[in-house]
């Protein structure tokens, strides 16, 4: 039995916040005798014997499950504690009382009876008040109150069906999918009252709140007056603010349109300074922005014009006065054709052409068949200086002969592929100069079968550290000067191989006498 007792004290784990005669906890043997485990005095609580034998009997039938009755002074017998709890009406109370079995025949040695005050319970009840008039207690499903927060109702009392299938219903709330949920309503003979209820499912017990329905009226009503009231300072408010937000926007963006106004008049120099709201400022400064933008580009346009103009003489050194250089020439040409040395005539007379179209030439743009035939000037001086070193293709379409190519585009890559490429080999090179006609644009070939490059030769072209020896213009000069001429969408590109070939490619618009042109037979030399 002390084991028992010690087990029970151990396991219950009781916490009691209030005086000890709210708490009571005690064993009753199968011979109805009472054990003290926790309680005022340790004295036992005086159940009368036909309660205290329904409260055992009733425990034992629910195989190991808590039951709840309500007891008051009437299920009571004068005894000592009796006299000490008496006088301060604590003899309303609710009893919790559980079986106590053996853990292998489970035989019944005993119920563990708690008696918790009704005053413990009502000062639950009372913290849950939801509103003037409104009222507060515990009950079971069938209606049996357990507790209660003002004298609407008493403990042990048994509520009106209606009202105890409402607490139920109240309970359960809405399902997930029902959406027009009206919160169950009991009058009670002269009023009615909103149902709330939170059930404590291990004790079949509810936690019960009733509002009586004119409350929710009245404040609703209060609370539509305030909102109201709320809707015209707020209307006030906001006539006050446009008007002040009014002036102090409207007078920036004033001053930034009237800026628009003078850079519409060619005044690309206006700035348009503010101390506005951020917003403001933004789109001025944005607007500043914007004018310095087109200040930059209208300069580099002009720049880029100028640069157009002397791009193709920057690289000429020579200062001669053409004339002069030619009629000099012409004498030597003269004199060797007397002395019958033909091979000199020849040279300066592919010279003098090939200076005739360079020095003092006046025109930026010439046709693709004048530019061939410098080509072929200077070609036959290097065959003088290579001796028969290289022979040369030309492969040209036809249609694009009187299209207009820059002055001296083709000879740098010309000569770099004679110099770079065919130069190096020990036999004879050859070059293959090709032109054609594909996609509204013409691409001009030069492939030799000399030496090739690597990357780090090609790089160097591509920083325009080679220079043609004839006239000085780099490889990079010239796609710079198709960049000038025609834009982003024409250019130079070279592809290498060491040891097998090198081919430089120029893609140029097809003009002709300056006019962009579109050839019938262009889809045909594309598909070619």
């Amino acid at each position: 039995r002390n084991q028992l007792l010690s087990s029970i004290r151990q396991d219950s784990g009781i916490k009691v916040a209030r005086q000890n005669e709210d708490f009571i906890v005690t064993l009753l043997n199968p011979s109805q005798q009472q054990t003290i485990i926790y309680g005022n005095y340790g004295l036992p609580f005086s159940l009368k014997i036909m309660t205290q034998q329904q409260l055992y009997d009733a425990a034992v039938n629910e195989n190991g499950a808590t039951f709840l009755m309500p007891v008051g002074e009437e299920d009571h017998q004068p005894n000592l504690w009796f006299d000490m709890v008496k006088p301060s009406g604590n003899t309303q109370a609710v009893m919790l009382a559980r079986s106590i079995k053996t853990l292998y025949r489970g035989e019944v040695k005993g119920v563990l009876m708690i008696r918790i005050s009704e005053r413990y319970l009502n000062s639950i009840s009372k913290e849950s008040d939801i509103g003037n008039g409104s009222h507060s207690f515990i009950t079971d499903s069938s209606g049996l109150v357990y507790a209660a927060r003002d004298k609407f109702v008493s403990l042990g009392d048994q509520l009106d069906i209606k009202l105890a299938q409402a607490i139920v219903e109240a309970s359960e709330g809405p399902d997930n999918d029902e959406e027009d949920y009206e919160v169950p309503v009991w009058n009670d003979g002269s009023r009615n009252f909103l149902v709330f209820a939170s059930k404590l499912p291990e004790f079949d017990l509810y936690f019960t709140g009733l509002l009586p329905q004119e409350y929710i009226n009245a404040e609703l009503n209060s609370t539509a007056f305030r909102i109201i009231i709320m809707m015209m300072l707020i209307v006030v408010v906001m006539i006050v603010l446009s008007s002040f937000f009014a002036y102090i926007i409207a007078d920036p963006l004033k001053k930034v349109i009237d800026g628009m106004h003078e850079a519409r008049r060619g005044n690309l120099t206006v700035e348009v300074k503010l101390n506005a709201l951020r917003e403001v400022e933004e789109v001025s400064s944005n607007f500043n922005e914007m004018m310095d933008e087109i200040n930059r580009l209208v300069i580099n346009v002009t720049d880029k014009e100028k640069q157009k103009r002397i791009a193709e003489l920057k690289a000429l050194q020579a200062q001669i006065n053409p004339h002069f250089l030619s009629n000099t020439l012409n004498t030597a040409r003269w004199m060797a054709s007397l002395q019958g040395n033909h091979n000199v005539d020849d040279l300066i007379s592919s010279l003098i052409q090939l200076i005739n179209a360079t020095i003092g030439a006046k025109n930026d743009m010439i046709t693709i068949e004048e530019e061939l035939d410098n080509i072929r000037c200077f070609l036959r001086i290097q065959e003088y200086r290579y001796f028969d070193k290289f022979k040369t293709v030309f492969d040209i379409e036809p249609d694009i002969l009187t299209c207009m190519i820059p002055r001296l585009l083709l000879q740098p890559l010309v000569e770099n592929a004679l110099v770079h490429g065919i130069a190096m080999l020990d036999g004879q090179g050859t070059l293959v100069i090709k032109g054609m006609l594909e996609n509204e644009a013409i691409r001009l070939q030069v492939t030799d079968n000399g030496a090739g490059m690597n990357q780090e030769r090609l790089a160097e072209i591509e920083e325009g550290s080679v220079v043609s020896a004839f006239n000085g213009i780099g490889i990079n000069n010239v796609r710079e000067r198709i960049k000038l001429n025609f834009g982003d969408g024409f250019g130079l590109s070279i592809n290498s191989v060491p040891e097998l070939f090198t081919t430089c490619e120029i893609k140029i618009p097809a003009i002709r006498n300056n006019k962009e042109i579109i050839p019938d037979n262009a889809e045909d030399n594309a598909d070619r």
